[in-house]
């Protein structure tokens, strides 16, 4: 037998429900669920309250509401599902989220999605047959903005010391590989990025199994490409996504690089992630790029909490590195949850998703 926690079918039902359970809603309560002792039988998948559970299924309504503290568990003879809002009921190629109710058809490689920035500096050089704007498993969509980055950035010599905040022998690094990025030599996305986060996620150092669910669950946000895969190409560059580039920004009144990547990146990304679990370890000037839209995926932007009780910075990168790590390493969408439960910690620092 199949049992999930499903969305009651009208607003009136959820809240007489829920005041019958819970009384009145606690503006404390960080996620509280009330279900009915009542439940219904469906004998088909197109069963009203059950559709798309196939074979006799048992549907109890419950009421979900904020954002936090797990729900009771879905269970089915195979074991128990990850809480409310962090996991899925599953039928054939389909499953119901146990925060939303809804049905999402399950069409990814994977299912779980983890957001990353790319480091400020960078891996120098790299291998043919050199950089295109339209590479990657991003590029055929993002490959005209990309197009004008890298314009604006050949325009401005590569940028000065503050656009790109550094100098001396970096500063002419940078400036040299900004100038010509289309045709450079690339590495892999996970080559190409260097410094704390990613010198402690150590791609290289991970299991074959790890290795692949890196693959495809790690998606960097980045200034020049927009969205990147692991493996994809990249060339030596330096820009932040809260760089004003001329041409880009001042003259067409844009401002930061984030706010042209907004409106390109957002439908892209949020048809990636249909349906699936999103873990947002990005700083805010990279999340100011994404509009998410809650109707397709589960987000969870992940805090990591000091011993005062606050969010950590520069200081925590490499438990957000080691972070990431644990979470390609997590085999299933219920091992990743368990990461994101409030409970665990890294490096001293107590993860905190929101």
């Amino acid at each position: 037998m199949f049992v999930i926690e499903h969305q009651c079918a009208t607003t009136a039902e959820q809240t007489s429900r829920r005041s019958a359970v819970l009384g009145p809603r606690s503006p404390t309560a960080a996620l509280t669920t009330a279900a009915t002792a009542a439940t219904t039988t469906a004998a088909s998948p197109t069963a009203a309250a059950g559709e798309g559970v196939r074979g006799t299924a048992e549907v109890r309504c419950a009421v979900i509401h904020g954002s936090r503290m797990p729900a009771p568990r879905a269970t089915h003879t195979g074991g128990p599902l990850a809480q409310a809002g962090l996991d899925t009921g599953r039928s054939g190629n389909r499953h119901v989220s146990l925060r939303t109710g809804r049905w999402w058809h399950h069409h990814l490689v994977t299912d779980v999605t983890i957001l990353l920035p790319p480091s400020e500096g960078k891996a120098p050089g790299g291998r043919g047959p050199g950089w295109k704007p339209g590479s990657g498993r991003f590029g055929r969509k993002l490959s005209a903005t990309r197009s004008m980055v890298a314009t604006a950035l050949a325009a401005v010599d590569g940028g000065d010391a503050k656009l790109l905040g550094v100098a001396g022998t970096h500063l002419d690094r940078a400036r040299a590989a900004n100038a010509a990025v289309v045709g450079a030599p690339i590495l892999p996305a996970w080559e190409r990025f260097t410094g704390v986060v990613w010198g402690h996620l150590d791609v290289s150092g991970l299991d074959p199994d790890a290795r692949q669910r890196a693959s495809e669950r790690i998606v960097v946000v980045s200034a020049l490409a927009g969205l990147s895969g692991l493996d994809d190409p990249l060339p030596d560059h330096r820009l932040k996504m809260s760089a004003n580039l001329a041409g880009i920004g001042k003259l067409a009144g844009i401002g930061k690089l984030a706010n042209l990547w907004r409106p390109v990146l957002s439908p892209v990304l949020n048809a990636a992630v249909r349906g699936g679990l999103v873990v947002d370890l990005l700083p805010a000037e990279h999340a100011a790029s994404w509009e998410a839209d809650p109707s397709t995926c589960e987000l969870l932007r992940v805090d990591l909490i000091d011993a005062a009780g606050r969010r950590a910075g520069h200081a925590a990168k490499a438990a957000k590195g080691r972070l990431a790590a644990e979470l390609v390493a997590a085999r299933t969408r219920k091992a990743v949850a368990e990461l994101l439960d409030g409970t665990h910690q890294v490096d001293g620092f107590i993860v905190r998703a929101r």
